[in-house]
């Protein structure tokens, strides 16, 4: 397995070879010992001083390849999420990079390092409830990143109540969803996401109420009457 895992990342490796390893890892990945498993993947560590990008992708895409982003370490899953977290928020209603950083983002959603659960969960939050807007090309209004919402959804079944406060938080404090949720479009989009959310906290959980009113279609007026006042 380790022999696999180099010659996975080795830059001199042929799509060939690499294709015959994805195909049989995984086969052998059910047979490893636990502290095996551990030990390969945290040979990540090792790839990413060497500075090489692409032998490091290769070692990340290893890592995908048998189902073993649990055993990453906190240094390469802050490596590896950290620049995609930012990128995201970075990249609202650019759709296609939406599309292509949730899909980097997706193998990891359970993992998100403490320091950036606030800042990835209010990015694909908006993500998810999109833009309102007019076309030329498409008759459309309600836009967002097609591909994106697809995965989103599934990332957010791996929520904790601290996902779920930042959730709520983002809720009150970010200006750009409120204004865009008075369209009823991305009312009823916000509203899919409280669903998931609620199912992932406890009946004690700080923000239930505002989330219990969230996902009451009608009690809207409720919702609304209990979230901040808007900045200026």
């Amino acid at each position: 397995a380790n022999r696999l895992f180099a010659a996975y990342v080795f830059s001199g490796s042929t799509t060939i070879l690499r294709s015959n390893i994805e195909f049989v890892i995984p086969v052998l990945w059910q047979v490893l010992p636990k502290a095996v498993k551990v030990q390969i993947v945290q040979r990540v560590d090792q790839e990413i001083p060497k500075g090489d990008s692409n032998s490091t992708d290769q070692a990340f895409a290893f890592v995908r390849a048998v189902n073993g982003t649990a055993y990453l370490s906190a240094f390469a899953r802050k490596y590896k999420i950290t620049p995609l977290v930012t990128e995201l928020r970075n990249s609202l209603d650019k759709w296609k990079d939406e599309n292509r950083i949730i899909e980097e983002l997706a193998p990891y959603a359970s993992l998100i390092p403490p320091d950036r659960l606030s800042e990835y969960v209010t990015a694909i939050t908006h993500t998810y409830v999109g833009s309102v807007g007019f076309s030329v090309q498409y008759s459309r209004t309600d836009f967002f990143a097609d591909e994106a919402s697809m995965l989103i959804p599934g990332m957010m079944q791996a929520f904790d109540e601290r996902a779920a406060e930042a959730f709520v938080d983002c809720i009150k404090e970010s200006s750009t969803l409120r204004r865009r949720i008075q369209n009823p479009s991305k009312m009823r989009r916000l509203r899919s996401l409280g669903n998931i959310v609620l199912e992932r906290v406890s009946p004690g959980f700080a923000g239930k109420a505002l989330l219990d009113a969230l996902v009451d279609e009608g009690n809207e007026e409720a919702f609304i009457k209990m979230l901040p006042p808007a900045s200026a």
